[in-house]
């Protein structure tokens, strides 16, 4: 018996690869695309206020992402920030894609606003380098 039930696991593990492989082929299932110059953020919620007490997701109003990018040699990058804000998104959410970005260094923090109006301090800051340039074509290509 036990034989039996993981001989249908694995073929019922193989019709859900192949169901979905089917459904992508034909375009009723669009899987999610991530390129090179996407930077995905996540992050998870403060549950405390900063005295320590306790704090639940409907005290929160929203999360605010701040950015600030560098050039790839990451000239700039020893100087005080200067964020600037990029995003607000609802406390529930706790994804942002900031999509199709130049070469760079791109560094974030966020923030919660509170219900009562306040803000939080940063969190950590967070940077992913972007860089897809291309190589120039080699050159002096010989057949004999």
């Amino acid at each position: 018996m036990a034989k039996f039930r993981r001989w249908m696991k694995t073929i019922w593990a193989r019709i859900k690869k192949w169901t979905y492989a089917l459904l992508v082929a034909i375009g009723l299932i669009v899987p999610p695309l991530v390129l090179a110059n996407d930077v995905n953020l996540s992050w998870a919620n403060a549950t405390q206020w900063e005295d320590g007490t306790a704090l639940t997701i409907d005290e929160l109003q929203e999360t605010v992402i701040y950015k600030q990018s560098f050039p790839l040699d990451g000239a700039g990058m020893a100087d005080p920030r200067a964020y600037v804000q990029l995003a607000s998104v609802p406390p529930t959410q706790n994804t942002y894609i900031d999509a199709n970005q130049p070469n760079g260094v791109h560094c974030y923090v966020a923030t919660h606003i509170a219900k009562n109006g306040e803000e939080s301090g940063y969190s950590n800051e967070s940077c992913k380098t972007i860089d897809v340039r291309i190589p120039g074509n080699p050159t002096g290509m010989n057949a004999q």
